[in-house]
């Protein structure tokens, strides 16, 4: 489903989906576990290594202090694959 346009940004958590905390008895203290695996077209699974972007953006912090970088990044993508330059 998300490979239909060029992903971008950084890789992603690894994690699948539907996270539930289960309280461990008698200690007060709750973990979260996913309950289902997701896999990638090729039956492979994403947990714990996530998904590569297409288009890798790795900035500082500082740089999203006045703009965002990766949505820019990911606007000069659209347009590119629309066939409109900026």
């Amino acid at each position: 489903m998300m490979k239909c346009l060029p992903q971008v940004g950084q890789t992603t958590r690894g994690a699948s989906g539907n996270p539930q905390p289960y309280e461990l008895e008698g200690t007060g203290i709750k973990v979260w576990f996913s309950r289902w695996v997701d896999l990638m077209p090729i039956g492979a699974t994403f947990e714990g290594r996530g998904i590569p972007p297409d288009i890798e953006v790795n900035e500082s912090p500082a740089a999203y202090q006045h703009g965002d970088p990766t949505f820019e990044k990911a606007i000069d993508a659209l347009r590119q694959k629309v066939g409109r330059p900026r």
